[in-house]
């Protein structure tokens, strides 16, 4: 059947598709009170845009949106409750098709292998198969897998990522993809009923990596050939099992701890208004059994204050911090955002980080790896205080 535009705007009006193989649409509203309903899984293909007012009826139809380079096709679901549900969604077109007003839910398979989809920020759930093989915008979205035993191909950037069941059922991953989670991970299952996560290689790793920063629920799991690395440690805690050949998991509480050596570095007599670094380093460890991300502050003197900007004045200073190589930074090295504060500050690759590229940080430190953290000192211009100083900096790991 072919049709060269299909507009269904008339209230209380129905329009029943059976037995059809494929139709092509130029773009497709279905108006407040109307109705689309579609019978056994006829593929409805438009390179136009969908709004739906109304209700439609998916059946286990598919509809392929197939707008070509430079286009932007618009998709406004009309919600996810009764009579806005799709059952298999494909964009294949080379263009963008771009999420609008409203969440989107899809009873069947998600597809896309071309073009851009632009999810805008919307809600999306999906109960079969993910696919992607091109490129997906999540917009600060979330994507919910709301089926049971279900598989994702290809390589996708998430924000966030659910999946939880109260079934056993299996996750299954591309081998030859990567899912990375920008914001938050989510995947439990239950008490007895668990969330199986496997490759769909009997001999490569799938590889999934949450962005340090990122938050993450984990429990209830069977984990099988699964690489996290490069991202934050996943913790899937002691209710879930390693079932091998697992990279950057863990299975058992988390543990935060870091060890500085030397514990002291003195700076010996200094003059009043001058700037001095630190001829040597001290090394900070992980001795954690998580990928850690270290914050730092201090503690003043005294009699002493300290300051994160400007020239230092009357019993004022500036100790400043910075995470580097093995060879000593200058003075010009540090920033104003390298200064310590008596708040805690967390590192990143500005923040006590040389800011040049590759820097050391103390952010996403490996279990077990070794960072050199090195100080710059500027005195006050005159101290009311004639006896030796001590300042204290703490260092805090949190889970990267």
């Amino acid at each position: 059947m072919f049709r060269k535009s299909l507009r269904v705007i008339l209230i209380a009006v129905s329009v029943f598709y059976a037995n059809v193989i494929v139709g092509y649409c130029a773009g497709i509203t279905i108006g407040a009170g109307a109705s689309m309903t579609l019978s056994g899984s006829p593929t409805i293909t438009t390179n136009g845009n969908w709004s739906n007012q109304g209700t439609f009826t998916a059946g286990t139809s598919t509809v392929n949106f197939t707008g070509g380079s430079g286009v932007t096709q618009t998709l406004n679901s009309g919600g996810t409750g009764v009579g806005k549900f799709f059952y298999h969604l494909i964009h294949s077109g080379a263009g963008t098709l771009q999420l609008v007003t409203n969440p989107i839910d899809i009873d069947g398979n998600f597809t896309n292998s071309a073009g851009t989809f632009d999810a805008g920020g919307f809600t999306m759930y999906c109960t079969g198969t993910w696919s992607n093989t091109a490129t997906f915008t999540h917009g600060n979205n979330s994507v919910i897998l709301d089926g049971g035993s279900q598989t994702i191909n290809g390589s996708t950037t998430f924000y966030n990522f659910t999946k939880n069941v109260t079934t056993a059922a299996t996750l299954t991953f591309d081998h030859l993809g990567t899912q990375t989670i920008v914001n938050s991970l989510t995947l439990n299952g239950a008490s007895l009923q668990l969330l199986s996560l496997r490759s769909d290689s009997a001999t490569v790793a799938f590889k999934i990596i949450l962005q340090f920063g990122g938050v993450q629920s984990l429990s209830y799991l069977d984990v099988l050939r699964s690489d996290a690395s490069g991202g934050s440690t996943l913790v899937a805690g002691t209710t879930s099992t390693d079932s091998g050949s697992n990279t950057n998991w863990l299975f058992a509480a988390p543990v935060l701890s870091v060890s500085v050596l030397p514990a002291t570095y003195g700076f010996g007599p200094v003059i009043e208004g001058s700037t001095n670094v630190a001829t040597s380093a001290i090394t900070v460890t992980n001795n954690g059994n998580v990928v850690e991300t270290y914050q730092l502050k201090l503690t003043n003197p005294t009699g002493w204050t300290a300051i994160q900007t400007g020239t230092p004045g009357i019993d004022h200073y500036m100790l400043s911090a910075m995470f580097h190589g093995a060879t000593a930074p200058v003075a010009a090295d540090f920033a104003d955002n390298d200064a310590l504060s008596t708040a805690y500050q967390t590192c990143s690759a500005t923040v006590f980080a040389k800011d040049t590229s590759p820097p050391e940080t103390g952010v996403g430190v490996p279990v077990g790896a070794e960072r050199r953290l090195w100080f710059r000192f500027t005195a006050p211009s005159y101290s009311n205080v004639g006896t030796e100083q001590s300042i204290v900096v703490t260092i805090n790991a949190t889970a990267a």
